[in-house]
C-alpha cells in the first residue's frame, strides 16, 4: 500500500530541499553510497534476525560471484560512488573470498565500511584487514554483559567478539584505521543494561555506538519494546552520558522519532543517494524496504548498474517519491535517516 503525505503547511518549504537536490544530480551521477550484501548465510541465529522469520533465503550458489561484484564495483567507480558498505543479510566473513572483495574495493579507491558479528575473525584475518586499509569495522554486540549478549546472539559469542575487538586494537597500534564501532539492537532484554556499553566503549577504543530499533516479526515479538514506558527516559540518560564521554551515537533521532512506527520523512532522498544490492543481485532503492517487491529496480546479473540507476523503473520510483507517495513500510524508516532527510525542510 502507498502512504500519501498531505502537505499541511507551505508546499514551497517542503519542496525546497528536494528541488535543490534534483538539480544537483544528473544522469551521469551515481549514488553516494552502495550497500552490497556479500552473503545471506550466517553462523549465528540471533533472536532479532530476519533469518529466523524467513524460512528460506538465497543459497551460496545463488549469490553474486566475485566477477559480478567486481563488475559492479567498476561501474560504481565510473558513477562516482564514494562509499561501499559491505553489510546485509548474513555474515560477510562466512564468505570464503571476502578478503578478495575487500581488496578490490580498496583497489578502486572507495571508502569501505563493514559490519560483522566478529565471531569468525582471528588474528590473521584481522591483520589482513588492517593491511588492506579497511576504513571502518562495526561489530554487532547486544550488551557489554556476557549473559545478556549471549541470550540474544548465542552462547559463547560475547567472548569471541571481545577477543576480536581486543586483538584488533593490539594489532592496529598507532594506526587510525579501521575505526571501530559497535551496533546494538534495542530490545526488552537489554535496554535497561545499555549503560554498561559506555565503559566498554571507552576501554576498547570504540568510536561510536549505532543503536537500532527492532523491526518486529513473529519470531522476535517476545523481544518487543512495546509497553516499556520507561524506555525513552533511559535512552535520554544514556544519550547524555555518551555525549559526556564524546562517544558518537544515533540516540537523538531514536528519542525524537521513537522506537516504533513514525511519520515518514517530509521528503526521502534515498533513491538519489543510495542503492542496496542484495546477495542475489537485486538492486533496491532503499534498504528499509528490502523485502518490498516494488523497491526492486532490477538485477545486476541481468543489467548494468548504470542501466538500473538511470532506468525507467528507477525514474518512476523517484517520481513517486517526489510526489510524496510513500509506502506503509516507510513508517519504519531508520530514525537517523528520517532526521537527515527532514533537516533541509527545517532549515528552509
Amino acid at each position: 500500500m502507498l502512504y500519501n503525505i498531505n502537505n499541511k503547511q507551505s508546499g514551497d518549504k517542503e519542496k525546497t530541499g528536494g528541488i535543490m537536490f534534483f538539480k544537483k544530480k544528473d544522469k551521469t551521477s551515481g549514488p553516494e553510497k552502495v550497500m552490497i550484501s556479500p552473503t545471506d548465510t550466517c553462523n549465528l541465529k540471533c533472536k532479532t534476525c530476519w533469518r529466523l522469520e524467513k524460512k528460506s533465503y538465497k543459497t551460496i550458489k545463488e549469490e553474486l560471484t566475485f566477477d559480478e561484484i567486481s563488475r559492479v564495483l567498476k561501474e560504481c567507480k565510473k558513477l562516482g560512488v564514494k562509499t561501499i558498505d559491505l553489510t546485509g543479510g548474513g555474515e560477510p566473513f562466512y564468505r570464503k573470498n571476502i578478503m578478495d572483495i575487500i581488496k578490490i574495493v580498496k583497489d578502486y579507491g572507495f571508502e569501505i565500511t563493514l559490519t560483522t558479528n566478529g565471531t569468525l575473525l582471528n588474528k590473521e584475518k584481522i591483520q589482513n584487514l588492517i593491511n588492506l586499509g579497511l576504513d571502518d569495522l562495526c561489530f554487532s554486540l547486544e550488551s557489554a554483559e556476557e549473559k545478556i549478549n549471549d541470550l540474544l546472539r548465542g552462547k559463547g559469542t560475547y567472548k569471541r567478539i571481545i577477543h576480536a575487538i581486543k586483538t584488533l586494537n593490539i594489532l592496529k597500534q598507532n594506526s587510525k584505521k579501521p575505526t571501530v564501532r559497535i551496533a546494538t539492537v534495542i530490545t526488552n532484554k537489554n535496554y535497561k543494561h545499555l549503560r554498561s556499553l559506555i565503559g566498554f566503549a571507552v576501554k576498547n577504543k570504540i568510536s561510536a555506538i549505532n543503536f537500532s530499533v527492532m523491526i518486529e516479526w513473529e519470531t522476535n515479538k517476545p523481544l518487543s519494546m512495546k509497553r516499556k514506558e520507561d524506555a525513552l527516559e533511559i535512552l535520554k540518560g544514556l544519550n547524555q552520558e555518551l555525549k559526556n564521554k564524546e562517544i558518537f551515537s544515533n540516540l537523538e533521532p531514536i528519542i525524537k522519532y521513537g522506537l516504533f512506527e513514525h511519520e515518514p520523512p517530509k521528503f526521502c532522498f534515498a533513491p538519489w543517494e543510495m542503492m542496496f544490492i542484495n546477495s542475489n543481485g537485486e538492486a533496491l532503492a532503499c534498504c528499509t524496504l528490502a523485502s518490498h517487491h516494488e523497491n526492486v529496480m532490477g538485477n545486476i546479473k541481468e543489467q548494468s548498474l548504470s542501466e538500473i540507476w538511470c532506468g525507467e523503473k528507477m525514474n518512476k520510483f523517484r517520481e513517486m517519491i517526489k510526489n510524496k507517495k510513500f509506502f506503509d513500510e516507510c513508517k519504519k524508516c531508520l530514525p537517523e535517516f528520517t532526521e537527515k532527510y527532514n533537516k533541509p525542510h527545517e532549515k528552509s
